[in-house]
């Protein structure tokens, strides 16, 4: 209780509250009586219409408990409703039971209750509406891909027909150029679709041997030479992080330069979990650390490198290249103790 709680003791019957027999000064502001007029009143002259249904069951409930709190509202003089939260303590009172009610004015609460109501409510109807716009624009986007790979697969259909049939070694050189430029934006187009995915589903956890397992599998890696050492970890993440590492494999496979070991480990170190990705190519100049997660990037590495970093970063995850030029790649891969922990799979 405190200085701005009312203050009411009452008559109790298992029929509910009965007359008023004391009240202080608060109370009194609070429902505009007087205390001379609150004392020849009952609860029920000031209970509300709904409350009234209510006060048998209430009156049973204290009876067997001793005390409850509970939310209701009351009528003031000027006949408002003042909403009203009430801890009543059951006692003994000149033999017969009685209700000592500590009246807490809850009216700034339940504004702030209603407030906070319309803006969920209007939050979840904006939700709906930009749920609605991306499922149209998803869908244009799926539509859109497919009708361009439709064409795009005529346009490499008809060029290897040319290049079949052509002899003259300039137009073969030209015919080289523009299957190389409808690859490319095959490359694009599917780069589209898989960063459209990204942040689609919420975060799980992944074992990460597993995920990298898999990944290896959907690619040749022979004659390469792949070997794990990660331990029980895993990784709350994407749920296209089975890309990341099926983007390193096949920059590698790709860019390599005469790869013949991969090797993926992992281990605790301030606070976090790294997670190395080695191969023993010929690495990454060591003025294109960055570059390399640039769609930009002049090899042509950027979609899938900028995608591994997207998908990384959903959750806090941080990946950077810091390999010796000519002694191969080196990625370092760091997840935040949140995203990490080393359990081995149920």
């Amino acid at each position: 209780m405190n200085i701005n709680d009312g203050l009411l003791i009452h008559r109790i019957s298992q029929d509910g509250p009965q007359d008023i027999l004391e009240v202080n000064d608060r109370i009194c502001q609070l429902l505009g009586y007087s205390r001379q007029e609150l004392l020849k009143m009952s609860i029920r002259d000031i209970d509300v219409p709904e409350q009234r249904k209510n006060v048998v069951a209430l009156a049973g409930e204290l009876f067997a408990r001793k005390h409850i709190i509970f939310e209701t509202e009351y009528f003031n003089k000027a006949r408002q409703r003042i909403p009203v939260e009430i801890s009543a303590s059951l006692f003994e009172m000149d033999n017969q039971p009685a209700i000592l009610a500590i009246v807490r004015d809850i009216t700034e609460r339940k504004i702030l209750e209603s407030e906070m109501e319309h803006h969920t409510a209007e939050l979840h109807r904006f939700s709906q509406t930009l749920q609605q716009v991306n499922n149209k624009l998803n869908l244009m986007n799926r539509i859109t891909r497919h009708d361009i790979l439709n064409q795009l697969t005529a346009i490499v259909g008809y060029l290897d027909l040319m290049k079949e049939q052509v002899t003259d070694p300039g137009l073969q050189d030209y015919i080289a150029i523009e299957l190389r430029a409808a690859k490319n934006i095959e490359d694009q187009i599917m780069f589209t679709k898989d960063y459209q995915d990204i942040g689609s589903q919420s975060p799980r956890w992944f074992d990460l041997r597993s995920v990298i397992r898999s990944a290896a599998e959907k690619l040749t890696l022979s004659p390469v030479t792949l070997s794990v050492d990660t331990g029980p970890a895993q990784i709350y993440a994407d749920p296209m992080f089975e890309k990341v590492f099926y983007t390193l494999f096949e920059n590698t496979i790709r860019h390599g330069q005469n790869v013949t070991a991969i090797t993926i480990s992992a281990a605790e170190k301030d606070s976090r979990l790294v997670i190395l990705y080695e191969d023993n190519g010929g690495g990454v100049p060591a003025g294109h650390k960055e570059d390399i997660f640039d769609r930009k990037y002049f090899r042509h590495t950027g979609f899938g490198l900028l995608l591994c970093r997207t998908i990384l970063g959903i959750t806090g995850i941080i990946i950077r290249e810091t390999g010796e030029p000519e002694k191969g790649v080196r990625f370092e891969i760091l997840v935040p103790a949140d995203a990490y922990r080393m359990e081995p799979p149920v």
